[in-house]
């Protein structure tokens, strides 16, 4: 009954001659107490509730249906990548974290930064939903390392380098939200990004757009602290440097 609208209550009270004065609860009980449900329930929208053994099939595939409204935009995880998991016993959002973490890897070593970027920002959202603000801000900072590798694609004997692949206007704008919600200096943020590069550098490729740890912080400073110009500029100068063996694709 706390579906219908006060207009709709008075209205029953009206056609059973009955006060109609009152805030919404006085009215809703007021009817209950006078009028039989069998005169207004076709009023009443339909409502549905799950059987005992409805319950229990829901919560024996709550990792599937958690995860058709969180799985991940990359196809990384989803209801079929974790269903080996479905009985493990742990948290669905322990489980996705798994199945993303174990695709990284796999991208970190085939030079797939532009998938394993999308793993790292799905773990950070994750991370952020059970306020683990400091390991979603280590994912972050982690995508940004291997985002201004600006590599696109990679083998053995080829790297495609493609400066319009680097998209850090939603990397940028999350590191500021999760600082802000640390409470971080930026220059506590800059020693997080530190240590976090450290972590990260040896499994990058050697061919990438800043070839050190100061080249990469410059990189960083002009991102989170300058223009948007001053930054593709920056970039457009690193891609001169490359060897002519890289192709810079779009300018």
């Amino acid at each position: 009954m706390i579906s219908l609208k006060v207009i709709d209550l008075k209205n029953i009270l009206k056609l059973n001659n009955l006060k109609m004065s009152g805030n919404k609860s006085e009215l809703i009980q007021r009817i209950i107490d006078n009028i039989s449900e069998s005169e207004y329930a076709h009023r009443l929208s339909p409502s549905w509730h799950l059987t005992k053994k409805g319950q229990r099939i829901v919560d024996k595939y709550d990792l599937i249906i958690w995860t058709h409204k969180n799985g991940s935009k990359d196809f990384t995880v989803t209801p079929l990548t974790v269903l080996p998991y479905l009985n493990s016993g742990k948290a669905n959002e322990e489980i996705a974290i798994f199945v993303s973490e174990k695709t990284f890897r796999g991208n970190l070593i085939e030079l797939n930064y532009g998938a394993a970027c999308s793993n790292l920002l799905y773990q950070s959202d994750i991370y952020e939903s059970q306020n683990n603000l400091h390991q979603s801000l280590h994912c972050l900072l982690a995508s940004l390392v291997l985002e201004l590798t600006g590599v696109g694609n990679s083998d053995p004997d080829y790297i495609n380098i493609h400066k319009y692949n680097i998209d850090t206007s939603y990397i940028k704008a999350s590191i500021i939200d999760v600082q802000r919600k640390l409470q971080l200096t930026n220059k506590e943020l800059e020693l997080e990004l530190s240590e976090t590069y450290d972590f990260y550098i040896a499994n990058v490729s050697k061919i990438r757009l800043y070839k050190d740890k100061k080249e990469f912080t410059s990189l960083y400073n002009i991102l989170m602290y300058g223009t948007m110009k001053q930054f593709q500029n920056k970039i457009d100068k690193l891609i001169e440097k490359l060897p002519k063996k890289y192709t810079t694709i779009g300018g």
